[in-house]
């Protein structure tokens, strides 16, 4: 759900065989998140608080929309172009939902980040404007995806309104990964999805400077977007052994659920090889065993244990290191 595609960070429409799984796993996420409500169509409030996230055209597919949230936890869609459901869309994710996105926004510094940022590292992107108000105060972003210079945080921040207000279902559009960093590229991910129960569900990237951002989304002591340190050389180990224990050379998905309820893991790794992602349904007896190796390898390699049970003696510079599996 957070990987990127031809290194892009643009929202894409695009069809593989294992986008129909990536939707289901985005709607069963978007359940959990955020217990949506029967869509029941609702007036959006006028007044209070609320959160507009809006995707402008780009040279090429990328889908375009305005979603507004309310603090009553309305959510109000209008699809424009390139999107599966054009039109006003209306549901109601609960005033707990949008509390607990607003929470993310102002940890995260929202409030601190300058109001533009849009120069042109490169051309023919599309522009984000994000903007939210609080206390009768409205404070607005204007973000061109191909300013290497905006906050890294701010991207995961945009998927993230996305994901609170369930925008996939209609779009039908991928999240990608902010690409256009001053981190340079991300070389590894893992996404641990949803299940029927209390799994963690967070998104981690790597990127190829040691630049770690973990996004935790439920069931895990950091909710939200967090932002850490390892070595380059740890990265440069991290894909090494990826490679070495042969993930280029798996299958790009192992999908079959002979049992039900068990969480969806997603990986990627960009390396001499190539960039390659594999879907792993958790309950797919034919997943080979070197596959729950490296995506633990994966955790293993930024701690990321000191997110998911918040340990607070941990610190964000990860330094667990990157271990061999026979």
């Amino acid at each position: 759900m957070w990987n990127f595609y031809a290194r892009s960070n643009v929202l894409c429409l695009y069809t593989s065989k294992g986008e129909t799984m990536r939707k289901i796993i985005f709607i069963l996420t978007a359940l959990m998140v955020l217990a949506v409500f029967p869509a029941a169509a609702q007036e959006a409030a006028s007044d209070g608080a609320s959160i507009t996230l809006e995707r402008t055209p780009c040279f090429g597919m990328c889908p375009v929309y305005t979603v507004t949230l309310h603090e009553d936890g309305t959510v109000v869609y209008n699809g424009d172009q390139h999107v599966d459901v054009e039109g006003e869309q209306t549901i109601n994710i609960g005033a707990e939902a949008f509390d607990e996105l607003m929470q993310v926004i102002e940890d995260v510094g929202y409030f601190e980040w300058d109001d533009e940022y849009t120069d042109m590292t490169v051309t023919d992107q599309s522009y984000i404007m994000i903007s939210v108000t609080r206390d009768g105060e409205t404070k607005s972003i204007n973000h061109y995806l191909g300013d290497a210079t905006a906050p890294l945080a701010l991207g995961y921040l945009e998927n993230w309104i996305d994901l609170a207000a369930g925008t996939q279902q209609w779009t039908g559009a991928r999240l990608y990964n902010p690409s256009f960093t001053s981190a340079g590229s991300a070389v590894v991910t893992i996404d641990r999805g949803a299940c029927f129960g209390t799994c963690p569900m967070y998104q981690l990237v790597i990127y190829e400077d040691g630049t770690v951002v973990f996004m935790g989304i439920r069931f895990v002591g950091a909710t939200g977007i967090n932002i850490g340190q390892i070595e380059p050389e740890e990265v440069t180990a991290l894909v090494e052994s990826i490679t070495e224990q042969g993930y280029f050379e798996l299958d790009d998905e192992y999908t079959d659920q002979p049992v039900s309820d068990l969480p969806t893991v997603t990986t990627s790794v960009l390396g001499e090889e190539g960039y390659k992602e594999i879907i792993h349904y958790l309950g797919d007896d034919s997943a080979p065993d070197a596959l729950t190796a490296i995506e633990d390898s994966i955790d293993a390699a930024v701690n990321v244990s000191q997110w998911i049970e918040g340990d607070p003696e941990a610190t964000p510079e990860a330094t667990a290191e990157v271990t061999e599996t026979p």
